[in-house]
């Protein structure tokens, strides 16, 4: 399973598949900043994609099971907004 060749350094360079587009973190950034989410720049989603990829591989290489439900854009794009706001919303209270 390639889930083994998933690293934080391999993993900044992969990309999905969503809508018939690739997307990686620059198409993750202009997502965000369409959605108002403006508080990262594109050197915090690389490093956060690159981190959250990998524990994903890691969950699916552990459960299989889970692989169509954590190993797509939706997912990553879903733990990059979460640790966004939880970062930067809960640190503005």
């Amino acid at each position: 399973m390639y889930m083994n060749a998933i690293t934080p350094a391999t993993a900044a360079f992969y990309t999905f598949v969503d809508e018939g587009i690739m997307k990686g973190p620059p198409e993750t950034l202009k997502e965000f900043e369409t959605e108002g989410l403006t508080y990262v720049d594109l050197e915090w989603v690389e490093n956060h994609w690159k981190m959250i990829l990998w524990k994903l591989a890691s969950i699916v290489k552990a459960k299989p099971d889970l692989f169509h439900e954590k190993w797509n854009y939706r997912e990553v794009k879903r733990q990059l907004q979460y640790r966004q706001v939880s970062i930067y919303d809960g640190a503005a209270k």
